[in-house]
């Protein structure tokens, strides 16, 4: 299986590419599901849906994810759930699913 957010990250793959790739693993999702196709996490298939690009996680998976939440300043461990991708500045951000307005 290949690693198309390893691809991103080395820009061997731009969001458009992945985006392709993305519509036709749904295509097959019956198969495999469309993230392990993608060699994603559960993780980084929860961020992608609630926003994040793949271009942004794959930068958080080799540059380290988001540790605060952009709206409280407080601590996140994107492992133990209970957040939501929020678009600050240029890039997305975690932020408690308590935080939002």
């Amino acid at each position: 299986m290949k690693d198309y957010l390893d691809k991103i990250y080395k820009k061997e793959l731009n969001d458009d590419e992945a985006e392709s790739i993305y519509n036709m693993a749904l295509d097959n999702a019956e198969v495999t599901p469309w993230w392990q196709a993608l060699g994603m996490n559960t993780i980084e298939e929860m961020a992608y849906l609630h926003g994040a690009g793949f271009s942004e996680i794959a930068v958080w998976r080799h540059e380290g994810w988001p540790d605060k939440c952009i709206y409280c300043g407080n601590k996140i461990d994107h492992w133990e759930g209970g957040w939501t991708v929020k678009h600050d500045g240029k890039m997305a951000g975690l932020v408690h699913i308590d935080c939002l307005p």
